[in-house]
C-alpha cells in the first residue's frame, strides 16, 4: 500500500511536467486528466488507510483537504485549457 501510495503521489507532478511539455493544449489537457486521476488515487489509498487501522482519521485529514484543492485546481486548469466544463464529484 505504501509503494502504491507513493507511485500514485509521484505521477501527479510527474504528469504534469510530462504533459506541459507536449506541443498541444489536447495532449496537455490529457497528461493532467491523468495527474487529477493520481490525485483521486492517492486520496482513496488514504481513505483505505483509515479503513483498514493503519492510521488516524484525524492524521491524514489535512493531506485529504490539500488533495481536494489539487483536484479542484487540476480541474480548473483543464477547463481553462479546453474551455469545456467539466464535471467532478467534488
Amino acid at each position: 500500500m505504501i509503494q502504491q501510495l507513493h507511485r500514485a503521489a509521484v505521477s501527479i507532478p510527474s504528469n504534469i511536467a510530462e504533459g506541459s511539455a507536449r506541443e498541444t493544449e489536447r495532449e496537455f489537457s490529457h497528461y493532467l486528466r491523468i495527474s487529477q486521476g493520481s490525485a483521486f488515487e492517492v486520496e482513496t489509498q488514504l481513505l483505505l488507510a483509515v479503513e483498514l487501522g493503519f492510521v488516524a482519521r484525524e492524521s491524514i485529514q489535512p493531506l485529504v483537504q490539500q488533495l481536494n484543492q489539487l483536484q479542484r485546481q487540476i480541474t480548473f486548469f483543464v477547463q481553462k485549457i479546453s474551455k469545456k466544463p467539466i464535471v467532478t464529484g467534488k
